[in-house]
């Protein structure tokens, strides 16, 4: 299960309709670029988000149904 800062990460994803950028989640939630950047790299091997190399960032099934389970 995510921790409760790369469940920030992913709420702020699912607030952008699942898909943005790694810079646009950490305005979101006001951490560094490099944290973040961090983070969705940790999410992304846990099959949590999908992390292409054009810098944009998914939400995967997995993700979506942590977030459900979480509320």
């Amino acid at each position: 299960m995510p921790s409760g800062t790369e469940l920030q990460v992913m709420e702020a994803l699912k607030k952008r309709n699942g898909e943005t950028t790694v810079s646009a989640v950490a305005k979101d939630i006001k951490m560094s670029l490099d944290y973040t950047r961090v983070m969705c790299r940790s999410l992304g091997m846990a099959d949590y988000l999908d992390v292409f190399r054009s810098g944009k960032i998914k939400l995967t099934p997995k993700g979506l149904k942590a977030l459900e389970e979480k509320s």
